[in-house]
């Protein structure tokens, strides 16, 4: 790959990664507001899966980590999101979670569940493992949370 080229694919990565994470911070407010079935929740979640699956078209998996002062999309730092970081953020350090990775065959259903298992009231996970193993029980193969965290 040429180092133009390079540069146009790492500029449209990160606005297609910037894209998802304000996609992912719209919704989780929505889907803590309503229920899944409502018009603008479904929506959300279905635009959120479209964009997914945009950067799943170029990659495998997408991956979110917070490095505890910052959002990685794939590896690459999304900047300049301020609300959207100080959501991740509580997410990541209410679960002590290394990052999140969606897999290419993730489906609008899967998402949705995972949205919902993120925001449930009643009985909600409490920890990463936890988390983890609703998303077994439920069915959502293609949501895979790491809880390693590395030293800088």
């Amino acid at each position: 790959m040429s180092t133009e080229s390079a540069e146009t694919h790492n500029i449209d990565a990160l606005a297609l990664g910037t894209s998802f994470l304000m996609e992912m911070s719209k919704t989780l407010s929505r889907v803590q507001l309503y229920a899944l079935a409502h018009p603008m929740v479904a929506e959300s979640i279905r635009h959120n899966h479209e964009t997914l699956a945009r950067l799943l078209a170029a990659e495998p998996t997408v991956e979110i980590a917070w490095t505890g002062d910052k959002l990685l999309v794939n590896g690459i730092p999304q900047t300049s999101l301020g609300m959207v970081t100080e959501t991740f953020s509580s997410l990541f350090d209410k679960f002590h979670l290394h990052s999140i990775t969606f897999q290419r065959e993730i489906t609008v259903e899967e998402l949705g569940s995972f949205y919902r298992i993120l925001t449930q009231k009643k009985d909600p996970p409490k920890t990463a493992e936890e988390f983890a193993e609703i998303l077994k029980t439920e069915n959502v193969p293609n949501v895979k949370l790491d809880i390693s965290i590395f030293a800088k």
